[in-house]
């Protein structure tokens, strides 16, 4: 089985993929053997889900944002919900 992890280093990778295994597959650690580890460099990429990352115009909009009431406004409790769409 070949997988690849966007980690910082080789060592959380390795245990991010200990936590997928055992999260997707419920395998024990000491039920995976781990053959081979090696950083990737971006050109050699396979998978589609770590290719989406390699883009360095990559943006992550905040489409959820609650925004804040001055504190002339404010009052402790409220009768409507925030609106998080602008």
């Amino acid at each position: 089985m070949y997988k690849e992890y966007r980690e910082l280093s080789l060592n959380a990778a390795v245990q991010a993929m200990y936590n997928d295994l055992a999260g997707r597959n419920r395998a024990p650690p000491r039920g995976i053997q781990i053959i081979r580890t090696a950083e990737v460099k971006p050109e050699s990429v396979k998978r589609p889900n770590i290719q989406m990352f390699l883009n360095k115009d990559i943006k992550f909009p905040l489409p959820h944002r609650v925004m804040r009431v001055e504190k002339k406004y404010k009052t402790t409790f409220k009768a409507q919900r925030p609106n998080t769409y602008f």
